[in-house]
């Protein structure tokens, strides 16, 4: 372990650089974690180490794009007097998890708003008109989404479902009623084979460029 020393000649206050980064690093993932708990639905999203600049393109394979702009999401970390001279590492562990919840937060709201401008730009949403979320909205979104399958499985690999943690009973409760609708089942396996369908069409049409 590195041990610096520093003063104005008279005192002198040691300092632990290494042992300072090791906890720093520590800490960092502890927030990524409890940023990951906040918000669930982003440890599913893959990441990616941007380099240099401050944009990034998606190309899609009809060759149309979006260039996304950073967005910085901030968020404070308060101490008193009193709690620089006691905080424990679990106390300090407490108040990161608001960080993590505010970082969540902004993260989740960039995400969706770019999605609802992607959407909006080609139609593809639905507007439920006021209808509580149910089976016809979600058999209807469904309808308009690209949905992949595992090539060994031949089981979809999405979509995802986002609920709102402050409604989440509420729509696993509705959810659940759908498991005894013969209905609701035969139209969902009919669209799921039309995914298919369509799925192994894109990836003949990849190996053919491949």
């Amino acid at each position: 372990m590195r041990f610096d020393c520093w003063g104005d000649g008279h005192s002198v206050l040691a300092d632990y650089p290494t042992a300072k980064e090791s906890l720093y690093a520590l800490l960092r993932q502890i927030l990524r974690y409890q940023v990951g708990q906040s918000e669930p639905f982003l440890t599913r999203i893959p990441q990616y180490v941007l380099h240099e600049g401050d944009k990034t393109t998606l190309r899609r394979a009809d060759n149309s794009a979006d260039t996304t702009t950073m967005q910085e999401a901030d968020a404070g970390l308060v101490f008193t007097r009193e709690e620089m001279k006691s905080l424990s590492f679990e106390g300090l562990v407490a108040k990161l998890s608001q960080v993590a919840e505010d970082l969540a937060k902004q993260q989740a709201g960039h995400i969706f708003s770019k999605i609802d401008e992607a959407a909006a730009r080609v139609g593809n949403f639905v507007d439920a008109q006021g209808q509580a979320f149910g089976k016809a909205v979600f058999l209807e979104a469904l309808e308009k989404l690209e949905v992949n399958f595992d090539p060994k499985t031949q089981e979809p690999t999405g979509p995802g479902l986002v609920i709102p943690r402050s409604r989440e009973k509420e729509f696993l409760a509705e959810i659940a009623t759908w498991e005894s609708d013969p209905e609701f089942h035969r139209r969902y396996d009919e669209t799921m084979a039309k995914k298919k369908v369509e799925w192994r069409a894109r990836e003949d049409r990849r190996k053919l460029v491949d």
